[in-house]
């Protein structure tokens, strides 16, 4: 019986990690386990390395089960290198090991589970019962290039049981096909990959040494029921096995597609994750620790949603992709999920980017973070997103320096043309702690719909404040430019930004150049408790222009600098004392300082001048 090395794997995740650092991700993402010292293969392998695919033309030999064998594994023992093996319906219970390439085809051969109309299936069970070791199809270093195509993998024996039960399966096996040796060219096709503890598919380059091998294809496959409480894992590729995984859906898995530990170049072209739907619990896809000469993984097209009741699903993480490796990654839809995105510790010179696709229902559309996405400390990391529509998100957009880093990594996002669309009730843009912070580039970087209660919010962490200026003077508030909104548009979208004119330690927030807007709402408790004129005098510089909006206020203004204080009309913007007849209403002490359109009264002097002091 081959053994699945589930349990095996975190010694080489502890290698990589004494070498790497701080690479991985979250503690409830499946930590790979240890295989011990002394650990062997059970099955007799050939000792041959060759990936080579077989000579076209040698004679192909069909052999079927059951009418010639009684079982696959006599099937795959009798058969030559580039047979046929046609497997009837029915179903076979029994751990299998392919250690030549063959074509083993089932009752549905060519058949698309997700798409095609299905005959009776062709169902392989584990032989035996271990839902901890058992991975019951394996495929040896000799297998490369074999094709399995048409056959329901069914991790559940029912005539056996083992006590661990998920959803009504009891489950007898941790994985239904893996290869451990290092495999290329093998095509994983229209088959249904049910009831597993640990990963459907497990392609993971150990024996090795990792050396990378390249253009294998998983596609067109159907997962379900792969949700145990730890790993549960559709697809995993590891250690530069290098595969194409396309068009499969998955229902009721804990992680969709998880890829780790890619160092090594591709020498042929299998590194795309495309087109594949994912109903996930925990992780629809986790690409992870790519690095050195990786390829460019594409991830793209994919539909994710989150199993009813999970409390922490992530569509997408991006974690721990270092040196200069980049990561291309378009038009993926979100629904339902905490996070839509979650970007950690992506400290790559090759800038980190996301874009089109919609997100919608998250509690978070894009999260980047320096610590959430592993509870651990992140390196200092810089994103990129464009042209992502985020639809009914609690918090479109969080970029967050948590207070538990402790090794003060900076985390930035960037918000770039094309335009970014923020829609629903939630908070836009959420910026957290001091080593946190946003850009937005020239054009039409993002557009905040008016029905937001919060466009952009700078908050502390605990400790610290983002006290960065931001230049959002080309975002759009409800599809117009602060540059070419009125005053009233102007006040609104002041009234909802929380920054600097709300709480001096903070950055500014720039909407509409050479000018800041205080409203009777302009504070920020607990830090502040009442509007002040006299922070947005105190923000402006010279030939800047300070708008008021219509309140009473209740202070004394020292006008100190060559800006204009512009109110809203002088029965709009009134100036009084809190005490009547005290005090100063403007004092004004700079020459080219203009005070107009607001009304000053109850004061000792209304307004006093250089030449009146």
């Amino acid at each position: 019986m081959k053994k699945t090395y589930s349990f095996f794997k975190s010694i080489v995740i502890l290698v990589i990690f004494l070498l790497c650092g701080n690479l991985f991700a979250q503690t409830d993402i499946p930590s790979l386990k240890k295989v011990p010292g002394d650990r062997k293969i059970n099955k007799e392998l050939s000792k041959q390395k060759s990936n080579l695919p077989p000579d076209p033309n040698s004679p192909a030999i069909i052999r079927n089960v059951p009418a010639d064998y009684a079982t696959i594994q006599a099937a795959i023992n009798a058969a030559g290198n580039g047979d046929i093996i046609l497997v009837a319906a029915g179903t076979y219970r029994e751990d299998i090991t392919l250690n030549k390439f063959l074509k083993i085809r089932g009752a549905n051969y060519g058949i698309n589970p997700n798409t095609g109309i299905r005959g009776a299936e062709t169902v392989i069970q584990p032989g035996t019962s271990d839902p901890v070791n058992n991975t019951y199809f394996y495929i040896g270093t000799n297998g490369s290039s074999s094709i399995i195509d048409g056959f329901t993998f069914d991790g559940d024996n029912t005539i056996i049981n083992s006590g661990v039960v998920i959803n009504g399966a009891d489950i007898d096996a941790a994985e239904a096909i893996g290869a451990y040796e290092g495999l290329s060219n093998t095509i994983i096709s229209n088959n249904i990959v049910k009831n597993l503890n640990y990963a459907g598919i497990d392609f993971y380059n150990y024996y090795n040494g990792g050396a990378a091998t390249f253009d294998n294809i998983i596609t067109d496959n159907k997962f379900d029921n792969i949700i145990p409480s730890a790993a549960g894992i559709g697809i995993i590729i590891y250690n530069n096995c290098y595969t194409n995984i396309t068009n499969n859906v998955m229902t009721r898995v804990r992680i969709g597609i998880q890829t780790g530990n890619f160092s090594s170049a591709d020498l042929g072209s299998g590194h795309s994750i495309t087109n594949n739907t994912i109903e996930s619990y925990r992780l629809g896809i986790f690409h992870n620790l790519i690095y050195t000469n990786a390829a460019t993984f594409i991830i793209s097209n994919n539909v994710f949603t989150t199993v009813t009741g999970a409390p922490n699903n992530n569509g997408i993480e991006l974690s721990s992709i270092g040196s200069a490796v980049g990561v291309t990654v378009t038009d993926n839809n979100v629904t339902g999920a905490r996070n839509g995105y979650n970007l950690w510790n992506c400290t790559s010179t090759n800038t980190v980017t996301i874009s089109g696709g919609v997100l919608t229902n998250c509690n978070t559309g894009v999260f980047a973070n320096n610590y959430d996405g592993y509870t651990e400390n992140a390196g200092p990391s810089v994103y990129a997103m464009t042209g992502i529509t985020m639809t009914n998100c609690d918090t479109a957009i969080w970029v967050r320096d948590n207070i538990l880093n402790t090794n003060s990594a900076t985390v930035s996002l960037n918000i770039n043309n094309t335009t970014n669309i923020v829609n629903g009730t939630g908070t836009g843009l959420l910026i957290e702690g001091g080593d946190a912070s946003v850009t937005f580039s020239a054009g039409d970087p993002v557009d905040f719909n008016t029905s937001l209660s919060k466009y952009i919010r700078l908050i502390t962490n605990g400790s610290n404040v983002p006290s960065a200026n931001i230049n959002a003077q080309d975002v759009k508030f409800g599809g117009t430019k602060g540059n070419s909104s009125t005053n009233a548009q102007l006040f609104a979208i002041e009234d909802k930004i929380d920054h600097k004119i709300d709480w001096n330690s903070l950055g500014f927030v720039s909407v509409k150049a050479n000018n800041d807007y205080v409203t009777i709402n302009s504070f920020y408790p607990p830090n502040t408790s009442a509007a002040s004129i006299q922070n947005g005098i105190d923000i402006a510089t010279a030939g800047d222009t300070v708008n008021i909006g219509t309140a009473t206020f209740n202070e004394n203004v020292l006008l100190n600098k060559a800006v204009t204080l512009a109110g809203s009309g002088p029965a709009s913007t009134i100036l009084t004392p809190a005490i009547a007849c005290t005090g100063d209403g403007i004092n004004i002490s700079s020459a080219n300082a203009n005070v107009k359109d607001l009304k000053v009264t109850n004061y000792n002097y209304g307004l006093r001048t250089p030449q009146q002091q």
